[in-house]
């Protein structure tokens, strides 16, 4: 393979030249494999909101308040009763996969992108059953 694609990089030897180029392979034979696997672990266990129980809940809560549409507003109305806490999530998972479904099959749904986070998030707290 070529190493056409070079990126400058601050030069911290002693020299005239504050930056010099570096291969691809370099850059890649800097990455810290294991400093990736903690972080990854680590933003796997928790939500980003730490109030919230699960992961589904809390991004349905971030999309309650980036997402006023009529169509987001519908689906927030018929999963809010399902999603209070992990087990509730858990417990009613057919349920809430079916009202994503049931929203995401509406023609000319905005709440399109928020319906595919949602369901990526679930699947997240569903971890094996998905």
């Amino acid at each position: 393979m070529k190493e056409q694609y070079r990126v400058k990089e601050v030069d911290t030897s002693s020299g005239r030249r504050r930056y010099r180029f570096v291969s691809f392979t370099e850059r890649l034979g800097k990455v810290k494999i294991r400093d990736v696997f903690r972080q990854f672990e680590q933003s796997r266990s928790t939500p980003e909101d730490g109030s919230a129980t699960s992961w589904f809940s809390a991004r349905l809560t971030h999309w309650r308040e980036f997402n006023h549409t009529g169509d987001f507003n519908a689906l927030n109305r018929d999963l809010y009763p399902f999603v209070h806490s992990l087990a509730e999530v858990l417990f009613n998972k057919e349920k809430i996969v079916d009202i994503l479904l049931q929203h995401a099959l509406t023609p000319d749904s905005r709440a399109l992108e928020a319906i595919l986070d949602l369901l990526s998030n679930l699947a997240r707290d569903l971890r094996q059953e998905f």
